[in-house]
């Protein structure tokens, strides 16, 4: 909070450019890593990837240290430029936990604070199993939420989520959303049905393979599914506001803008990230543009004043858009590689953007010999492409007023600039600083009734 305070001081400037990054801290994963998540205290990322392993990183000290130093967003104490620091140190895991099957969804309990032990934990989500509600501080399982089909059979939620205030666990099935009260692990309280039929031509059809619950109280949940509709829902009575259609493919992840009135979405073989008015649904608003042309679910995110939108793309680079200025001055970029990049999250109150890369690839090539050495039981092996989790620290440099959009001199990214009229849908709704990462949580945070016990301890890492 205090580090972009500092953005907001020279009221003269009407925007921020994006003018420097570097790696703070990074990982190398073994397989391929499907995105990730900052805890709510900033403490931790999570990760998840095809070896079927949550795996929790602690900031290094340094990284720390930084963030809570004085000085401007991105000033390097040493008086260097950030292009000129040195490569970050390698993260540790602290804590990992693995699923039986392949790992669908993930979420950090809203209320997450490293000083109060019974809030630092997570769900999961995978194939054919129940929802797993893990401790991040030893990584043991402490309670199963079970799902179940006419059959009696467990069924595996596509998409988890919890309630604003921490009490209850949504998930998202084919056709349904199920309701667990969190104190009591089991069966579900409440299941929510969608639509009544495959064939139903009333509700919200198919897997509802995302999902996210609006802030601030408005009573609101957003499921995304395969068949590229969003709906959007009230809580706790599970009610239809509105359907959302304009995907050409599935939805992979829905997310609310701080003031709850606004919902950004991204599917499959869509290039773009739609932003919608609840108020009026009938269109999206913007659309933003990303490389993402295959199956694979590209992360997106919003910093806490919902003025900036991060995205990961498949052409290698991680996007930074100005939302108050819309989707037109174009983005700045943040990463540049040759793998994918699948995430971007940026840090809830500092000027970090975590970003995780990889995909699954197969030689393009695939007219091999029985006898080469990349054949193995019949099949052509995966080439090697980077997996990995990188901490990125950005610096900002303040605009004129009325500044237009120049493109920057190596990367062809374009600087990031506010809107000239000053009439940026997003400014009324959040109550933070207009800038990536304000509104930090403290230690004082409540551990509302219901929440899962949990003994005290220290982080223990797991091997390999």
């Amino acid at each position: 909070r205090r580090v972009f305070a500092s953005m907001a001081e020279g009221a003269e400037a009407s925007g921020w450019e994006l003018t420097g990054r570097h790696v703070v801290a990074e990982y190398a994963f073994t397989d391929c890593v499907k995105g990730t998540q900052w805890s709510p205290d900033g403490t931790c990322a999570l990760t998840a990837s095809d070896d079927r392993w949550l795996r929790v990183f602690e900031l290094p000290a340094a990284v720390v240290a930084d963030l809570y130093a004085g000085g401007h967003p991105g000033e390097d104490p040493a008086g260097d430029a950030p292009e000129e620091a040195a490569e970050g140190a390698p993260l540790e895991v602290a804590v990992a936990a693995r699923e039986s099957e392949g790992i669908y969804d993930y979420a950090w309990y809203p209320l997450m604070h490293s000083a109060s032990p019974a809030t630092c934990c997570f769900a999961s989500s995978s194939r054919d199993n129940p929802v797993h509600l893990w401790d991040a501080f030893d990584g043991r399982l402490r309670a199963s939420y079970t799902a179940y089909d006419q059959a009696e059979e467990v069924m595996g939620a596509y998409s988890v989520a919890f309630s604003e205030d921490g009490c209850r666990i949504i998930a998202g099935y084919e056709r349904a959303v199920c309701v667990f009260d969190l104190s009591r692990p089991g069966r579900p309280e409440a299941v929510r049905a969608t639509a009544r039929t495959r064939q139903s031509r009333d509700g919200q059809r198919g897997i509802l393979g995302a999902l996210a619950v609006a802030p601030h109280g408005t009573n609101l949940y957003a499921v995304g599914s395969y068949l590229g509709i969003t709906g959007v829902y009230t809580d706790p009575e599970g009610d239809l506001v509105c359907l959302l259609q304009g995907h050409t493919a599935g939805v992979t992840q829905v997310a609310f803008a701080p003031g709850g009135t606004h919902l950004f979405t991204g599917a499959r073989k869509d290039g773009r990230i739609l932003c919608w008015d609840l108020r009026k649904p009938e269109a999206p608003v913007a659309a933003y543009a990303r490389h993402a042309p295959t199956n694979q679910r590209i992360g997106f995110s919003l910093d806490p004043s919902g003025r900036w939108l991060a995205t990961g793309s498949q052409d290698g680079r991680a996007l930074v858009y100005d939302v108050w200025a819309g989707p037109e001055p174009g983005p700045a970029v943040a990463h540049e590689g040759p793998a994918a990049v699948n995430a971007a999250a940026f840090h809830p109150f500092g000027n970090l953007l975590a970003i995780t890369t990889g995909e699954r690839e197969l030689p393009r090539n695939l007219g091999l010999d029985d006898d080469d050495d990349n054949i193995a039981d019949g099949y052509p092996a995966a080439q090697a492409v980077p997996h990995r989790l990188a901490l990125y620290r950005l610096a900002w440099s303040p605009t004129g007023p009325g500044a237009t959009p120049t493109p920057a001199a190596d990367n062809g990214a374009v600087d990031m600039q506010t809107d000239p009229a000053g009439d940026a849908p997003q400014a009324a709704e959040a109550d933070v600083d207009a800038t990536p990462g304000a509104g930090a949580p403290t230690a004082e945070t409540p551990i509302p009734e219901g929440s899962p016990a949990a003994a005290a301890g220290t982080r223990t890492p797991v091997p390999e």
